[in-house]
């Protein structure tokens, strides 16, 4: 069972990096930059790059197995608008990872894609506020994706967010629970220039807000020690080494885009294991222990809290395999 092999290699990750190994956890693959939306709050788009074919997201993935890594993420820019995304997963299946596929929901009507779960982007139930953030008119259509895939899927809709958005959690949530899907929200992270925001003192008072929606609310997928992290205005020790991130054209980058970041190799060249032990990678590595910008980003807060924390890596685990079954 794909459940127990996942829970297996996240077990020994957690062992090693305990022990000084700095083992990935999660191969996050920006299979492509392109994107049939334009958020105000990413710049992705805006990006123009060569994407790796198969053959060479199939050596990656070797790599990646080949170091254990449990969890393979295809984000983008908008996944769905490759042609071969579901050539792409079938490959990432056939090498056991467990599997996220992240996607605004626009194009998402096929049946046959090998994904365990299916995060679907939503940051508003106002059409005005969805034009709006999102640059296009099509609320109606990501509703309907959302309906039809947790018929089909394991559904998860995030939210970012920002102040155009924050009064909305509440409704948000109740949307998630009637459709019988998850629901995450993370705030945004302003990583660019004219990037929007939200006021420290207003993410507070969500996140408390959604602390107490969560003991009413099982959908809320978002854990209690995230949610208090961000509503005591903490920073995190942020593990950056427990995700691997790759751009389209195979580059590896260490820690993230939010800060100075390090390009470290291409894994179109290089073996992963290689560029994981390399002098630019540790370089990444150590610049995310020392960042001082307050964010909050799921893929980076959750895993670190995980694996800092023996009793929450517990609980996490026993959600893991309740959720999933």
């Amino acid at each position: 069972m794909k459940q127990i092999n996942t829970a297996s290699k996240l077990v020994k990750a957690w062992i090693k990096n305990k022990i000084g190994v700095l083992q990935p956890v999660i191969l996050a693959h920006m299979v492509t930059f392109r994107c049939n939306m334009r958020c105000h709050y990413c710049d992705y788009w805006r990006r123009n790059s060569y994407e790796m074919n198969l053959r060479e997201i199939k050596k990656m993935l070797k790599d990646a197995s080949d170091l254990d890594v449990a969890i393979y993420t295809a984000t983008g820019g908008e996944p769905l608008v490759r042609k071969d995304i579901r050539s792409i997963l079938n490959l990432v299946n056939d090498y056991g990872f467990y599997t996220l596929l992240i996607t605004n929901g626009l194009k998402f009507k096929d049946k046959n894609l090998n994904a365990d779960i299916v995060t679907i982007s939503l940051d508003t139930l106002r059409r005005d506020r969805f034009y709006s953030i999102t640059g296009v008119d099509a609320l109606d259509k990501v509703i309907d994706s959302i309906k039809w895939a947790s018929n089909v899927y394991d559904v998860c809709i995030n939210t970012v967010l920002h102040e155009d958005n924050a009064d909305e959690v509440e409704e948000l949530v109740k949307f998630a629970d009637e459709c019988g899907v998850y629901i995450t929200f993370e705030p945004v992270s302003a990583y660019f220039q004219g990037c929007p925001d939200i006021r420290d003192e207003r993410l507070k008072s969500v996140a408390l807000k959604l602390l107490k929606l969560k003991k009413e609310y099982k959908c809320i997928l978002n854990s209690r020690e995230y949610l208090k992290l961000i509503a005591s205005g903490s920073k995190f020790n942020c593990l950056s080494n427990l995700l691997i991130r790759i751009n389209p054209d195979g580059e590896l980058i260490a820690p993230c885009y939010d800060i100075s970041f390090v390009r470290v190799g291409n894994v179109k060249t290089k073996s992963l294991k290689d560029l994981l032990s390399s002098s630019k990678y540790k370089r990444g590595v150590e610049l995310a222990k020392k960042c001082r910008h307050k964010c909050y980003l799921l893929c980076y807060a959750e895993p670190s809290l995980v694996f800092s924390s023996f009793m929450y890596a517990i609980r996490w685990l026993f959600d893991f395999f309740l959720k999933m079954q």
